[in-house]
């Protein structure tokens, strides 16, 4: 039976670009979806982000030399044959010289070439495996720049058709890849998992055809542009697993939220909407994103606003959170928290949530000190680390994470 195995990148903050929102927290739940699923291990999980702890024999802080050895050693030493192996990304991609990089967290933009990683050298990383076995996906983001050129992923696709390596973008060279607030995700993540969980899509050709249609779905019902998926697959038909990999990855009983609603459906069933996708744990946030001039950035902005759930409206928002808590789940707690976040200090019962968020905030802490009591001091760091900073618990648990540091 083939094994699957995962590289996750997520990239927020970059020199001198504006920070993005999810990179970070979708390469966290593809880990995090991957290993609780049961689809993979959690040694067969590579997970770089700029708030990721190390492991035992990787930095995970996603620079260009941290990346280039581990992807020096993939290439090395190979995966087993028959096994699977997904490259994710999500973070700031450029255009220089007509070649096509992905920014990291030390690149520059003024020195792309000499900092960022190129996707020849990506795909040249990934050649030594059998290229049935490899997809990557893709969630890049450009900033405005006229340097930067204008046609991020042309490359990209002219790589993969000769090398034979599947590659997934979430949207058209014409459109934006968008994200909102009000899910805590992409909108090509949310229906990316409808369609892996819910749709049991199992192929290229199932994935495809669904996210065709629910993409722009979701799109509409958040007031955001049109938005489709671009495959650059040679065999549709061909599994997204591998051989023998998962034939169920999760079952979950709740049924998908459904697309008809109007924008305006009450703030209980949207926000029901954001609880399934928040107690499953993201995939991917994958696709290209094409560089928008200053008219997309206003439009974006004011959509984002809409979208928005009411400050007022607390008590929903503080059921739902508390809903989605697994006791023996640290991440559970920092994902209500990060729910809770969106309500302003000015919001009616602004108080509650603050008293609630530190509440968790010392629960997060406690389940690191029982890792840590039975002797998994790399548990115990790690979860101790999701302890949000501003609250409660943050500043002992940086007391805790150091001194577990100095007894490993």
């Amino acid at each position: 039976m083939g094994e699957l195995w995962c590289l996750a990148i997520g990239v927020d903050r970059c020199n001198s670009l504006q920070p993005l929102r999810y990179a970070t927290e979708d390469a966290q739940a593809l880990r995090d979806c991957l290993v609780d699923a049961g689809v993979t291990a959690e040694k067969r999980v590579w997970l770089m982000t700029q708030r990721s702890p190390d492991s035992e024999d990787f930095d995970s802080f996603p620079s260009l030399e941290n990346l280039d050895r581990l992807l020096d050693r993939l290439a090395s030493q190979p995966i087993p044959p028959g096994d699977g192996l997904w490259v994710f990304f999500s973070g700031y991609a450029l255009n220089h010289a007509g070649r096509d990089y992905f920014m990291l967290a030390d690149s520059n933009p003024d020195k792309v070439s000499e900092t960022a990683l190129s996707a020849k050298l990506l795909f040249d990383r990934l050649s030594p495996f059998k290229s049935d076995r490899v997809v990557v996906f893709l969630d890049c983001d450009r900033p405005t720049a006229p340097h930067t050129g204008q046609d991020i992923g042309s490359e990209i696709a002219q790589i993969a058709e000769t090398t034979g390596i599947s590659v997934v973008f979430s949207c058209q060279p014409h459109q934006h890849s968008r994200e909102t607030r009000y899910l805590h995700q992409g909108l090509f993540t949310a229906a990316l998992l409808e369609a892996l969980q819910h749709h049991r899509c199992r192929t290229f050709a199932q994935l495809e055809d669904y996210l065709s249609q629910r993409l722009p779905q979701l799109a509409e019902h958040h007031r955001q542009p049109p938005q489709t998926p671009r495959f650059v697959v040679t065999s549709p038909g061909r599994s997204l697993f591998p051989e023998g990999e998962v034939s169920d990855v999760v079952e979950v009983p709740a049924a998908p939220p459904t697309s008809s609603e109007d924008p305006k459906t009450s703030l209980a069933a949207l926000w029901q909407l954001m609880l399934t996708l928040a107690v499953i744990p993201a995939l991917l946030m994958v696709g290209v994103v094409f560089s928008p001039d200053s008219s997309d950035v206003e439009e974006s902005s004011e959509v984002e606003m809409s979208s928005e759930p009411p400050a007022n409206d607390t008590r929903q928002l503080l059921a739902t959170a508390k809903a989605a808590i697994d006791p023996t789940q640290a991440s559970s707690y920092w994902r209500a928290i990060d729910t809770l976040k969106q309500v302003p200090p000015t919001a009616t019962g602004y108080p509650q949530v603050r008293e609630q968020i530190d509440v968790w905030s010392w629960e997060i802490l406690k389940l690191a000190r029982t890792r840590a009591e039975n002797g998994n001091l790399d548990g115990a760091i790690a979860t101790a680390r999701l302890v949000p900073p501003e609250t409660a618990a943050y500043e002992t648990a940086q007391v805790e994470v150091r001194r577990w540091g100095d007894a490993r």
